[in-house]
């Protein structure tokens, strides 16, 4: 069964009051266990939004700071490893000495230039070893695996200039830099000696050489096959593909060579001899006339 209360004006007022004193204890509980004076917009939109940006830049530092710790931690491992690289170091520097001082040629001298040797080689192991330990977070900057580099665009461009080359490459650091190009245009380029010269003096190169074969070509040929069938001495076809379309050429390969020779002259009961020699590519089935006087 439901019923009706009725409040006076008074009472209507103390709710309210009571209503308004819980939600101002509300947001001070939401203020203390988030530790965020303004928690939404609503609290207060530009300090909001400014607490926000904050927060983030907060964060960003917070990255900044744990990667130079990363690097801190890099740079004293590698702090580490110089300080007992170096101990190393004089000590290899004792042993040398002390072979230097037994440079006689007699038995003693050469026993002790041998174990100094290989006191010294296990000393250069160990330093070795202790250069690839002396890295953190897998990074290393003592122990590298050599030189690399690549070519900047700027010399790339400046190989490019040269009339008639395209597509310049240069990876190389532990020898002579070499270019890798590519002819564009018509293939027409030449390689004067003056003209290398002048590209050497322009472009910082040496020993520059310019080498290949000039072609002219039109339409696609992205699919084209040549084959050659057939063998020296014998019928050939010369057959060029494209797609399902090919076309073939026949030709006669007659590289084979007859030549003779008088050996002995006829005379009076004595019967001329003469020789031939057939060179080239014999192949079974092939058959030769000798023809003598018409006979």
């Amino acid at each position: 069964m439901a019923g009706n209360v009725t409040l006076s004006s008074s009472m209507r007022t103390n709710l309210l009051q009571l209503q308004s004193t819980q939600e101002q204890i509300n947001k001070k509980q939401n203020i203390l266990s988030t530790g965020n004076k303004v928690n939404t917009a609503l609290d207060g939109p530009t300090a909001f939004f400014s607490a926000k940006g904050l927060n983030q830049r907060a964060g960003d530092l917070t990255s900044l700071k744990d990667a130079m710790g990363q690097s801190i931690s890099t740079i004293q491992a590698a702090d580490k490893g110089l300080t007992a690289i170096d101990s190393m170091v004089d000590q290899a520097k004792g042993l040398t000495t002390a072979a230097y001082a037994a440079l006689g040629n007699d038995a003693a001298s050469i026993a002790t230039r041998k174990s100094l040797a290989a006191q010294f080689n296990t000393l250069r192991g160990q330093i070795d070893k202790l250069a690839g330990d002396s890295g953190y977070g897998g990074k290393n900057l003592i122990a590298g695996n050599g030189l690399s580099m690549d070519s900047t665009s700027a010399s790339r461009a400046a190989v490019n200039t040269i009339t008639g080359v395209d597509n310049a490459r240069v990876t190389n650091v532990q020898s002579a830099d070499t270019y890798s190009i590519r002819i564009k245009g018509d293939g027409s380029i030449e390689g004067k000696t003056d003209d290398i010269s002048a590209a050497e003096s322009a472009h910082g190169l040496t020993g520059l050489k310019l080498s290949g074969t000039m072609s002219s070509t039109s339409g696609s040929f992205s699919n084209v096959q040549i084959e050659v069938r057939g063998a020296n001495g014998r019928s050939r076809d010369f057959i060029v593909s494209d797609g399902s379309e090919s076309r073939t050429i026949s030709y006669f390969d007659n590289s084979q060579t007859t030549s003779t020779a008088l050996k002995t002259a006829a005379t009076t009961g004595v019967a001329q001899v003469s020789t031939v020699n057939v060179g080239g590519t014999i192949e079974e089935g092939d058959i030769f006339t000798i023809t003598v006087e018409g006979q």
